[in-house]
This record gives structure tokens, C-alpha cells and sequence, in this order.
């Protein structure tokens, strides 16, 4: 059987500038290049509230030092008051003398005006906590109670020693009552500042764990800042060397891969 050549048959003209006009370059096909750096970057806000927990500590310093303050007056009256009742028991001998008894009274008198003077202390202030004035401790709800202390007065009126006498004996007895019963008061009054000293530092506690957190809360802040600027970098890098960047990927991926296999 004969074989015979058939020949393609020739496309039309008008067909060939259709197919023309319908192709485009391979460059124009390929996808834009993403231009990396114009994303834009994430910033964090950082909400600049004042430091509470700061202003609580500071509060409860100050509330510490009034009533160290105090504790060191009372320790002073205390013995003030000690060496009154030493005035009375030397007074209360039978055989002395009542011009001895009247320089005993003199010094007792002495003492008491240096009790008063005692009383009168002021804080930084200028508030009173042995002559009636508050103290005060305003803090916010998470650190604890607000506080309000009003300490016993250590005037000699309110000690009840104010109408003592020991120039005469028919008084030394009744003197020596009212001095137990000055110590008794000053008794109260060192319960009353250690248990204010106890409730503060509770507060004072709560305010330093509280300022530890933000401060730590804010360190964690910076680190994240810190890694968005690195993050913008490599964008960056990327966005100008591209063909290095894709070198770099893959050469990671074959490490990756030989160390799986081994």
C-alpha cells in the first residue's frame, strides 16, 4: 500500500493575528513581586497611668515613720512616768523631812511638764499623733482597708496626772494609783502603734508585689518592641536582596533535613 504525504494545511492569515495579539511576554505573566516594606508595622501602646502601687508605698512610708515617731515618745514617757513613781516612793518615807518632800515635789512637777512637752511632737506634717490628730492611710481597694488611727493622748491630764501631789503623805498614796494607772495607758497606746505598724506593713507588702508586676509587666513590653524592630529588619532585608533571602531559606531547609536523617 502506497504511503503518501499529507501536508499540514496552511493557516489563514487572519487567524495567525489573533493568535498574535492574544500572547503576552513570559516576564509579563509572572505574579508582581510583593513589596514587603510597605507593611506597615505594629506598634504596642503603652498606657503611661500613674504608678499607684508607688504612691501607696510612699503613703505607707510615711504613716511607718509617724509611727516610729511615736513609738520612740511613748518609750520616753514611759520612763518619765517610771521616775515618778521613783519620786513617790521616796516621798512615802515616814521620817523625812517636808523640805526634802516639797524639792521631791518640785522635781516631780519638772517631770511632768517634760511629759507635756513630749506630747506636743510633731510630725513632717505638722500633725500630732499623741494630742488627738489621725493618722491617715488612704490606699486603693487591691492593696487593702483604708486606715484610720486615733492613738491615745499622753498629755499629763489625760494619763491622770495631772492633779499628782507628793508634798504631802495623806496624797502619796493616791499618786501612786494614778501613776499604775498612767502605765496601764501607755500599755495601750504600744498595742495600738504595733498593731498599726502590722496593718501597714501588710499594705505596704501588697503595694511592693504590685510594683514588682508592673515593673515586670513592662519589661515584657519593651521585649516585644524590641523583637517588632527585629521582624521590621528582616522585612526589610528581604524586601531588598529577595534572591539571597530564597538562597538562605533553602539552604535552612537542607540542614534541616540531613539532621532528621541522621
Amino acid at each position: 500500500m502506497d504511503v503518501k504525504n499529507i501536508s499540514s494545511p496552511e493557516a489563514r492569515p487572519e487567524l495567525k493575528a489573533i493568535r498574535a495579539s492574544n500572547q503576552k511576554p513570559a516576564a509579563a505573566l509572572s505574579s508582581e513581586k510583593v513589596n514587603v516594606s510597605r507593611v506597615d508595622p505594629v506598634r504596642v501602646e503603652v498606657s503611661q497611668q500613674p504608678n499607684r502601687a508607688n504612691s501607696t508605698r510612699k503613703s505607707a512610708n510615711d504613716v511607718i515613720n509617724t509611727l516610729n515617731v511615736v513609738s520612740t515618745i511613748t518609750e520616753e514617757i514611759d520612763k518619765i512616768v517610771t521616775s515618778l513613781a521613783g519620786l513617790a516612793d521616796q516621798a512615802s518615807a515616814t521620817d523625812l523631812p517636808d523640805s526634802r518632800r516639797q524639792i521631791l515635789e518640785d522635781e516631780a512637777q519638772q517631770l511632768l511638764s517634760a511629759l507635756d512637752e513630749r506630747s506636743q511632737v510633731q510630725t513632717d506634717n505638722g500633725a500630732k499623733p499623741l494630742s488627738g490628730d489621725p493618722i491617715e492611710l488612704e490606699v486603693e481597694e487591691e492593696f487593702g482597708k483604708a486606715l484610720k488611727v486615733i492613738l491615745p493622748e499622753t498629755s499629763k491630764e489625760q494619763l491622770g496626772l495631772g492633779d499628782i501631789a507628793i508634798s504631802k503623805v495623806e496624797t502619796i498614796l493616791a499618786t501612786r494609783r494614778s501613776i499604775g494607772e498612767a502605765r496601764e495607758r501607755l500599755e495601750e497606746l504600744r498595742s495600738t502603734v504595733l498593731e498599726t505598724q502590722n496593718a501597714v506593713s501588710e499594705v505596704l507588702q501588697r503595694a511592693e508585689i504590685a510594683s514588682a508586676n508592673q515593673e515586670a509587666s513592662g519589661s515584657t513590653i519593651r521585649d516585644v518592641d524590641e523583637a517588632l524592630k527585629l521582624t521590621g529588619g528582616i522585612q526589610s532585608t528581604i524586601s531588598e536582596q529577595p534572591a539571597a533571602a530564597l538562597e538562605a531559606a533553602q539552604v535552612s531547609s537542607s540542614s534541616i533535613r540531613l539532621l532528621s536523617q541522621e
